[in-house]
């Protein structure tokens, strides 16, 4: 699929597409789903491939284990299925779980409406013909079996980086982010309309195509002052877009690139074992006081970002009135990123979705924290720290309790306490304030990414014992509902039965 280069679509014209595919495409319109208003949320995160690996009734028996009562599934898959390794994969499924090496994967798997991304510079490229799975409608061969058990289907988009968008997104180079010195990066540019308007027709026609109860966004992505000052990366956007934005929000534009040229010289600095006799992190307050637009630079895309969410929002509640919408935000924003944590406002993501999914993975965090923040950090933000004064810091920066969690020396084979799970759920139910549900995403048997070897694997079995307290740490906290995560084909039956488990304790 290439893009058209015909005239764009009217919003009129748009959403009369949406219903009148909804309506043609919609075979269980008329067949009552059995009520689940009467039960908490509980959601898990399904790969498509996994229902015609296993059977549609086999994984639906096998989550029905958990008092699963909706599936987010995703529509668009960018993540490199086919690098995951045999042994990360749960074994115990009923059906032996099949190699993904060498296996080619369907990228996208909604039906489309012809003529959806007219007028846009972007567009979907067709799945290759020797994909897997080719030409089965899922969502469609979904229906009956979930009705009979009163399952919700949602579907779910996880908004790709550039190094995940090659050959399938054509059009991308038109949307991609600009740094300060004028080169592209990966990412596409939160700010960009047809960026925007790509996102919310692909979410609206998905939903409105194929009979869905809901759907979920997300895009794991860090804020410039994170990629800067922890990761070494050049400062951006400073595309045409982001250029007006920040003009308009009363941001000096050349004083911020000046401020960003500080701040990496700051950074290479730190690195290089440069250390100022005041110390690396007052040297770096420094550069905040004198350079107040680096802090209004976080907030405006803290912003765009609540924004992007919110376009999307707008057209799948337009394409099928009454879908459920939410948010998913990824772990470093949620628990690592303390720029982000600094400049988001819970209270303005909430008013836009009809839920907020926080990753509150706790037994992965331990790993995490140990190679994704402290490792990290201590090349530069805390290289006059030791790893167990670093992660002193960090306890005291997000509100983690030290007692609770493993040392420093622990990182890499222990996860975090159930604890965690109810402080971050209790953070996000507060700062919602009534306003959407909370919904936290409780991960189980997920691999961890090692440097040695550059690859990823299990490090470890999930806990029943500590899911189940997980669980209640987080309606004790104010949830209203849980998503299993990561995926449905790491999970193992065990990890599922311990989320029934507590589900049902909390129900009765």
């Amino acid at each position: 699929m290439t893009p058209n280069p015909g005239p764009a679509i009217d919003r009129r014209s748009f959403l009369g597409l949406l219903g009148g595919a909804a309506a043609a495409a919609s075979p269980a319109a008329a067949i009552p789903a059995r009520s689940a208003e009467d039960r908490p949320f509980v959601g898990i995160q399904v790969q498509p491939h996994s229902f015609y690996d296993e059977g549609i009734d086999r994984v639906l028996d096998n989550v029905e284990r958990a008092e699963i009562n909706t599936l987010l599934i995703y529509s668009h898959l960018f993540a490199a299925a086919a690098d995951v390794p045999l042994e990360t994969l749960a074994p115990d499924h009923g059906v032996a779980p099949r190699d993904p090496r060498g296996r080619t994967f369907r990228r996208i798997w909604a039906r489309p409406t012809p003529g959806l991304y007219d007028g846009l510079p972007l567009s979907f490229a067709d799945d290759p013909p020797e994909a897997e799975h080719a030409g089965r409608d899922l969502f469609a061969d979904l229906i009956e079996p979930c009705r009979r058990r009163g399952i919700k289907r949602m579907a779910r988009i996880l908004v790709p980086s550039g190094s995940k968008t090659k050959g399938r997104i054509p059009g991308w180079n038109a949307v991609r982010q600009v740094d300060l010195d004028g080169r592209p990066s990966d990412e596409g540019c939160l700010n960009n309309p047809d960026f925007r308007e790509f996102w919310a027709r692909a979410a609206a026609d998905v939903v409105g195509n194929n009979d869905l109860d809901g759907f979920m966004i997300g895009a794991e992505r860090p804020g410039p002052l994170l990629d800067v000052v922890q990761n070494g990366k050049p400062a951006w956007c400073f595309c045409e877009h982001c250029l007006a934005r920040m003009a308009d929000a009363g941001v000096d534009v050349d004083r911020a690139r000046i401020a960003f040229r500080a701040l990496g010289t700051w950074r290479a600095n730190a690195a290089s074992g440069d250390r100022p006799a005041g110390g690396v992190i007052s040297a770096l307050l420094g550069v905040f006081f004198q350079y107040p637009e680096l802090l209004a630079w976080e907030r405006e895309w803290a912003t765009a970002f609540d924004e992007f969410v919110a376009h999307v929002g707008r057209a799948v509640r337009t394409a099928r009135p009454g879908a459920t919408f939410g948010r998913h935000i990824d772990h470093q924003q949620t628990s690592w990123d303390i720029f982000h944590r600094a400049a988001c406002n819970i209270g303005r993501m909430a008013a836009d979705v009809d839920f907020l999914k926080p990753v509150t993975y706790h037994e992965i965090m331990g790993p995490r924290t140990r190679l994704w923040v402290i490792d990290r950090q201590r090349e530069a933000l805390l290289s006059e720290l030791s790893g167990p004064r670093a992660l002193d810091l960090f306890h005291a920066l997000t509100g983690t309790d030290p007692s609770r969690e493993p040392r420093f020396e622990e990182l890499i084979h222990r996860g975090f306490s159930p604890d965690y799970v109810g402080r971050e759920t209790s953070r996000f139910v507060e700062g919602a304030d009534g306003r959407c549900a909370v919904y936290p995403g409780i991960a189980m048997d997920v691999p961890m990414y090692m440097p040695d070897p550059p690859s990823p694997r299990r490090l470890f079995d999930s806990d029943p014992e500590g899911l189940i307290t997980a669980v209640h740490r987080a309606f004790d906290a104010g949830a209203t509902g849980v998503i299993a995560c990561r995926e449905y084909q790491e999970m193992r039956l065990t990890s599922l039965d311990a989320i029934g488990q507590a589900v049902r304790e909390r129900t009765g």
